[in-house]
């Protein structure tokens, strides 16, 4: 069952997630609920999401280098990636800012400048 309040508090949570990351960036998403919809229709931004399925570690790292903020409230599977995203974010975050927000807590991470 999904109520009025619900499909708000997704509204105020992405609301604040765009807020956060300034349009033209690349963003990596790692959350649920996704705000892939929030940033899909702005059309301004490049999206990449967690890997679901076997991955070349290559392909993920370059896919992460040319990242500049990843949106992320929890961790999900590493099944595919093995700790190739944690070690990343360990080295390469610049900012990190919490968003508690229609209920959802989530971070924004902005990356260094890409390589």
């Amino acid at each position: 069952v999904v109520s009025f309040s619900a499909d708000k508090s997704y509204a105020e949570l992405v609301k604040n997630i765009k807020s956060a990351v300034p349009p033209g960036r690349t963003v990596f998403l790692s959350s649920i609920p996704d705000a892939y919809f929030a940033f899909k229709s702005d059309g301004s931004y490049n999206l990449y999401e967690f890997p679901m399925n076997k991955t070349n570690p290559d392909d993920f790292m370059k896919i992460l280098t040319r990242t500049d903020y990843v949106v992320i409230n929890l961790s999900l599977s590493n099944m595919f990636v093995v700790d190739m995203l944690d070690k990343y974010l360990q080295e390469n975050t610049l900012k990190t800012l919490n968003i508690n927000s229609g209920g959802y807590n989530v971070k924004v991470l902005e990356l260094k400048g890409k390589n």
